[in-house]
């Protein structure tokens, strides 16, 4: 029965990695901002054991929360299904670790929201989609120009809509596809070029399975690798990325794409399917 679904709710299987590389975190002290810079370089360069060893050193709200993003990128695409409980706690436990100093960190309450949907993948909890959602509703509260906490709830819709059905998702939760829309449209508004929400959003409206929304997916796919090929022909000579997670990102997009042009719709599917849950290693 669809009502049984209701209990296999998370938050985001996609977008919690894709929203891992989050910006703009700022510490007061100039020695903080040095090293907190240094974790964050590390973090960008794909060295994502050493960034969080050394976020968490800073012992400050943006180190633990830069802790809890390096440690869920590396249990979601390094990690054996044995390891990822432990590594999705510790990530939570470094979120609340900047809560504890920080109730309306940015990105303290996103990576939070993130941990706890990894979490409720495993543990299929209802009672963790409504914690996580408290979370993203506090970053918005103190942050409401945050394009990544509006694409985080965006993501928070669409997966409820596809996991309760609409009418157990509206009725329950409120969520619904047109604010999953609404949300991601907002985020991008904000921030046009980020490749992460552009690839997100693109993931959440193909899984909506709609005819009607594949043209403005086609789009998003595209802008991602025309926005990459632009990046790349700009920094030829550094050879370089501005985050790790770009590449793997960028890929997804075209692999996408591609199956979406030629029309591919098995193919689609299978990928739309290895991208949004924990394969095993």
């Amino acid at each position: 029965m669809r009502s049984l679904h209701i209990l296999r709710l998370l938050i985001l299987l996609l977008l919690a990695p894709a929203l891992l590389p989050l910006s703009g975190s700022t510490v007061a002290a100039p020695r903080e901002d040095t090293d907190f810079a240094a974790a964050e370089a590390l973090y960008n360069a794909g060295e994502f054991e050493a960034a969080l060893a050394a976020a968490r050193a800073l012992d400050t709200p943006d180190g633990f929360a830069l802790a809890s993003r390096a440690g869920l990128v590396l249990m979601r695409y390094f990690m054996p299904p044995a390891e990822r409980p432990a590594a999705i706690e510790a990530a939570l436990a470094d979120a609340r670790r900047a809560l504890d100093a920080d109730p309306e960190h940015l990105e303290g309450n996103l990576e939070a929201a993130i941990s706890i949907g990894y979490r409720g993948k495993l543990t299929r909890s209802m009672g963790d989609a409504w914690a996580g959602k408290k979370y993203i509703d506090t970053a918005l509260l103190h942050h409401p120009d945050s394009a990544w906490a509006e694409a985080v709830l965006g993501g928070w819709n669409g997966e409820v809509v596809m996991e309760a059905g609409r009418f157990f998702a509206g009725m329950l939760f409120g969520a619904k596809r047109k604010r999953a829309v609404q949300h991601f449209r907002a985020g991008l508004a904000i921030e046009p070029e980020n490749i992460a929400i552009r690839t997100g959003f693109a993931i959440t409206l193909l899984r909506f399975n709609r005819s009607r929304f594949e043209k403005e997916a086609i789009e998003l796919l595209s802008g991602t690798i025309a926005l990459d090929a632009e990046y790349t022909a700009e920094n030829a000579a550094e050879n370089t990325r501005e985050n790790a997670l770009d590449e793997i990102l960028v890929n997804q997009s075209r692999e996408l794409l591609g199956a979406l042009q030629e029309g591919r719709r098995e193919d689609l599917r299978a990928l739309l399917q290895r991208l949004t849950t924990f394969a095993d290693r």
